[in-house]
């Protein structure tokens, strides 16, 4: 079966042989893990636009939600600061 390059599985092998990382996490993604997030999202205006899609895992696809990118990386580093206060209070 060939794929249309306008085929959204051609979209993530191409982005996948280009860069094989999650643009949040930098974990090695594959053609299961791999999907395309908007850094700006669409129900905040973004657009489908090549600039404003990356290649992400779906873990940081669903965690980011309707995040900005900046948002998410404020909203990640906050639960990391929280993780560990928690973890030294503990021990």
């Amino acid at each position: 079966m060939k794929l249309s390059p306008r085929s959204r599985k051609w979209k993530r092998i191409r982005a996948i042989e280009q860069n094989p990382n999650c643009a949040y996490c930098g974990e090695a993604v594959t053609l299961e893990t791999a999907t395309f997030d908007h850094v700006i999202p669409k129900s905040r205006g973004g657009s489908n636009a090549r600039g404003n899609r990356v290649l992400c895992c779906k873990k940081c696809n669903w965690l980011k939600a309707d995040r900005t990118a900046a948002e998410f990386a404020v909203w990640l580093l906050s639960c990391s600061v929280r993780a560990r206060l928690v973890a030294e209070s503990a021990g």
